[in-house]
């Protein structure tokens, strides 16, 4: 399926809306061809069906699905159930035509979600109809605090497996955490973006959470500001470039041993192919900056790229000094 998001802040609208937009027949016909049927709009509108929205593009139909709150993003399972999760914490479901009235889960409780915090993730496993694997991405308040920005007891950035059963109610226990990160210098620059490739691995971007400037996203020790390449139980794929002598896991501490090359502030991407080492990422970072393509070991385009032991560091026309 080919998702599109698209998420308009306005203060005349304290609602959100979800659309579902569906082709025309012939072209409906040729994305099915090609497993594209639809696409799916996330955005800031009021949650009255009946206020008048913006022009939809030509040879597209709007159809009011349902309303939400605070959707951060959206994904499918493969028995076609829409499940969408939102900023503070609810994981909601939509099926046969209806929004459950009950969350699968609700992580507010555990959450932080001043800023660009809170539940920002989802992906489904790839054999889901078997194993009914979800994983979600959300700021934990580790310390139990008021969420600092603090490098000591701030809140850190998990990562973890649920289980949705046929019941559509997630026990909270079923979770397990494939990683944390160290404390969150600041309450932005999230990332969360988890994707499965066709090699069965799962990508994640992690955002720097402001430690630009202490150079977070170019220090080897540290998750934040990287993408993460694991495997679906958080394990350490065979060909990672970053094991072996003077390495460690980094799933409990933040501290960095494996990565992809690095890019400030990654928070959404596409991963089409995924074939290591042929893979090749679309990346979009600063707002307003135009996509990065990478690939294994190569950045192509219009970011230069020098080796920094064993990683890569970038700049460009987007980014502020090195990335």
């Amino acid at each position: 399926m080919f998702l599109k998001k698209i998420s308009s802040k306005s203060a005349e609208h304290s609602g959100f809306r979800l659309q579902l937009f569906a082709t025309f027949p012939r072209i409906r016909q040729a994305l099915r061809q090609l497993g594209l049927a639809w696409i799916v709009v996330l955005s800031m509108l009021s949650i009255n069906p009946d206020v008048a929205t913006a022009a939809v593009p030509p040879n597209f139909e709007d159809t009011f699905v349902t309303s939400v709150s605070g959707p951060t993003d959206v994904t499918w399972t493969a028995d076609g159930r829409m499940l969408i999760i939102g900023k503070g914490g609810p994981l909601r479901i939509y099926t046969n035509g209806t929004l459950l009235p009950t969350p699968a889960i609700d992580l507010t409780a555990r959450l932080c979600t001043v800023g660009e915090q809170g539940l920002v993730g989802i992906v489904v496993h790839p054999n889901f109809a078997t194993n009914h694997y979800i994983y979600l991405y959300y700021t934990y308040n580790k310390f139990n605090n008021t969420c600092p920005e603090s490098q000591v007891d701030g809140p850190v950035d998990r990562f973890s497996r649920f289980t949705l059963p046929d019941t559509n109610i997630i026990d909270p226990a079923s979770e397990v955490v494939l990683f944390e990160t160290a404390p969150r210098y600041r309450n932005h620059h999230t990332g969360g973006d988890p994707k499965f490739g066709k090699d069965g691995y799962i990508y994640i971007t992690v955002g720097d959470a402001g430690g630009q400037s202490l150079g977070w996203p170019q220090d080897m020790g540290r998750l934040s500001g990287k993408l993460l390449r694991i495997t679906d139980t958080g394990g350490i794929p065979a060909d990672n470039p970053f094991t072996g002598s003077g390495t460690a896991r980094c799933n409990v501490g933040g501290v960095l041993r494996q990565a992809l090359p690095r890019e400030q502030n990654a928070r959404r991407f596409t991963h089409p192919v995924c074939a290591i080492p042929s893979a090749r990422l679309w990346i979009p970072t600063q707002p307003g900056c135009t996509f990065t393509s990478m690939t294994w070991g190569n950045i192509p385009g219009r970011r230069s790229a020098k080796d920094r032991s064993r990683g890569e560091t970038m700049a460009g026309p987007c980014a502020r000094g090195p990335v």
